[in-house]
């Protein structure tokens, strides 16, 4: 694939994310809001407010994105103003490429490395890195203790989206996120061979996207924004768009690692891959949305010991499962 090729692949990657991450993060608050009896961002916006609102909500997302980017962005005298005002662009950065490096249906630049789940997995870590680190240098005690609290939920949740990753490595013997989709096509979805690796995945993205019960660092009724606090304007966009594409990556590294990246169909059918893909993405997002509306808020201790007690032995015992399944030649 020739340079020029591989920069217009890339670019409609990123398009790609941005559609979807905007779309199953709408559908999440959608989802969320009428679990709640509300009714959300409407896709079909009252009459007498389309003139001034539009016909639809469904941009919901990236229109906070360009709202919060029209707006001045404040940066607090007292804070560390260059980690300040870094970390939310390395945190953007980080997602961006991570993205490049998980295949949507086959369509991928950087998935075929054989080194892509680790390049993926530091970057999936970097991205809470420079969070707690953005917290850390705003000079708020909101932000201070939010980054306190996103460093302790980091430790909570990152060994098990890891060592879930490494299972599915494991049983395709490849670290190319390529060969795992190939694995899975040729034999089965992982999430049939190792469920366990699944659930601790299920509940590490919980984790990673802020959502309940894992909503604590940044809490609105108890520290305000926790790291986000002090962020305002282009800065607090920037994180916000961020979030939006952590949607549609933790979305999409599930469909793919667990359930063959929606690719049931060859030949003339093949095109019917990309409808299952999306509706696996859709059907994920929903899973999360209904845990996310059921449950309360953790404390960070008892999230901690959420992830301590149960999620880290049922990812380590999908990281066992594994090992055997490979050793003993099942696959």
């Amino acid at each position: 694939m020739n340079l020029i090729l591989q920069v217009v692949v890339a670019v409609g990657i990123f398009l790609i994310a941005v559609a979807l991450g905007n779309t199953l993060d709408y559908w999440n608050r959608k989802l969320y809001a009428r679990m709640q009896s509300r009714f959300g961002p409407l896709l079909v916006m009252y009459a007498g407010f389309r003139k001034v609102l539009g016909p639809s909500r469904i941009l919901q997302p990236l229109y906070d994105v360009a709202k919060l980017w029209g707006k001045r962005t404040i940066i607090p005298g007292s804070s560390r103003k260059n980690l300040f005002k870094v970390s939310p662009v390395v945190a953007l950065l980080a997602v961006s490429v991570a993205i490049l490096m998980t295949p949507v249906c086959d369509l991928t630049i950087l998935g075929g490395l054989s080194w892509a789940l680790i390049g993926l997995s530091y970057l999936i870590m970097t991205v809470s890195l420079f969070w707690i680190i953005g917290g850390a240098a705003s000079s708020s005690p909101w932000g201070a203790i939010g980054a306190r609290r996103e460093a302790e939920l980091f430790l909570g949740c990152e060994i098990p989206l890891i060592t879930s990753l490494f299972s599915a490595a494991i049983l395709a013997r490849s670290l190319s996120f390529c060969d795992i989709l190939n694995f899975q096509r040729g034999f089965l979805p992982i999430i049939l061979l190792n469920p366990f690796a699944a659930f601790a995945m299920f509940f590490a993205v919980l984790g990673k996207l802020h959502l309940k019960p894992f909503d604590i660092p940044d809490a609105e009724v108890e520290i305000v924004a926790g790291p986000f606090t002090e962020y305002s304007g282009k800065l607090l966009s920037v994180i916000y768009f961020t979030r939006m594409l952590l949607f549609y990556l933790l979305s999409t590294v599930f469909v793919d690692a667990f359930l063959s990246g929606g690719l049931f169909f060859k030949g003339i059918l093949y095109p019917l891959n990309i409808l299952v893909f999306l509706g696996l993405c859709f059907l994920f997002v929903f899973l999360l949305s209904t845990v996310h509306a059921a449950m309360p808020r953790y404390r960070i201790d008892q999230a901690f010991k959420f992830y301590l007690k149960y999620i880290w032995p049922v990812a380590f015992a999908g990281l066992t499962l594994s090992v055997i399944l490979v050793s003993t030649g099942v696959v």
